[in-house]
């Protein structure tokens, strides 16, 4: 993704999330905490939109540190999704458990097919 269409698309998700649920560093994601495959999500995200879910994946090379706040993908099974986090973006290859909503219409508009964001409250690292 060119990087002034990854940070349009990182700004309209983050004002979303601020519509979701505010500013707050992520909490680490619960163990307990049921997975959602990154695969199911890309193959249907209108199917995910507005869900809460919790995903485990790789950090991808893409990232994007602006004032404490980040955006990076985390891919599972050579498929990605795009994570904004209200903190620091991860180290790149790390192993992470990360739990959030779904975007893919943000404030309910349906004329644009974006591709599926996580918009992170929280994450954990993972062995």
């Amino acid at each position: 993704m060119r990087p002034m269409r990854t940070l349009a698309l990182a700004l309209v998700v983050a004002a979303a999330g601020l519509a979701v649920g505010g500013l707050a560093f992520p909490r680490a994601a619960a163990a307990e905490d049921a997975l959602t495959s990154i695969v199911a999500i890309t193959d249907s995200p209108d199917d995910f939109d507005g869900t809460r879910v919790t995903v485990a994946g790789v950090v991808a090379q893409q990232r994007i540190d602006f004032r404490g706040e980040s955006v990076y993908s985390l891919d599972e099974a050579g498929r990605r999704i795009t994570v904004v986090s209200f903190g620091p973006s991860p180290a790149i290859g790390a192993h992470l458990q990360v739990a959030g909503q779904v975007v893919v219409h943000p404030e309910g508009n349906s004329e644009i097919d974006w591709p599926p964001v996580l918009v992170e409250s929280a994450r954990s690292a993972l062995p």
